[in-house]
């Protein structure tokens, strides 16, 4: 990592997007009916850490795009964004 501090920038940047789409999909994940095969104890031990990890995902994906691409270097920064996340979905 020391000779590729880059990696660590893709790596955070695609956490905070992670960690934003699971807060914004929460409602869904939180009605989804995961074990409907299971006992009621199963599906309240589910449902709780799901709702564990919504709400890390919520106090922690805390993140404003629209800051990101604001400025005079708004069009450089979002094509760099670009090139960043094709570069990490190749890799």
């Amino acid at each position: 990592m020391a000779s590729h501090p880059e990696r660590l920038q893709y790596i955070y940047f695609n956490t905070v997007l992670l960690l934003r789409a699971v807060a914004r999909i929460g409602p869904y994940l939180s009605a989804y009916d995961y074990c409907a095969k299971g006992t009621h104890e199963d599906d309240a031990e589910t449902l709780n850490i799901v709702a564990k990890v919504v709400t890390m995902a919520s106090d922690v994906g805390k993140f404003d795009e629209t800051v990101l691409f604001r400025g005079e270097d708004a069009n450089v920064s979002r094509a760099s964004h670009q090139g960043l996340n094709r570069d990490t979905f190749l890799t």
